[in-house]
């Protein structure tokens, strides 16, 4: 059995981000973070789905009202409340490999500890 990370230009099914909440992680910048983020999932949703991560209803509410303004179609995004930290996804989410053997070729999410950032 071999397993193989796709590569980022290759097809996939969805894209998971988590809102930026936390305004500590970016002193002084956190509109301008808001903003770059609503860009970068308006510009996935036009091609994929999206699952954004919140942590909560208010949250989700801002989301919302922040994706609207963009004109992100938000039928392409589902809202998911789970309790957040971070919001580097990256950092916490499963990543999802080809497991090849002779036989069939399935696609396995892989859930890492994540632990390069000491700080947190």
């Amino acid at each position: 059995m071999t397993r193989r990370v796709p590569a980022e230009w290759e097809p996939r099914e969805a894209t998971i981000l988590a809102w930026p909440h936390n305004a500590d992680d970016w002193p002084g910048k956190h509109a301008a973070v808001v903003w770059a983020f609503v860009e970068f999932l308006r510009k996935a949703a036009e091609t994929e789905p999206v699952f954004l991560l919140v942590p909560d209803t208010s949250r989700e509410t801002r989301a919302k009202r922040a994706l609207r303004k963009a004109e992100v179609n938000l039928e392409r995004v589902t809202f998911l409340q789970t309790p957040l930290d971070r919001s580097w996804a990256r950092d916490f989410s499963p990543f999802f490999v080809e497991r090849i053997t002779e036989r069939k070729s399935e696609r396995v999410a892989v859930d890492c500890r994540f632990d390069g950032w000491a700080k947190y």
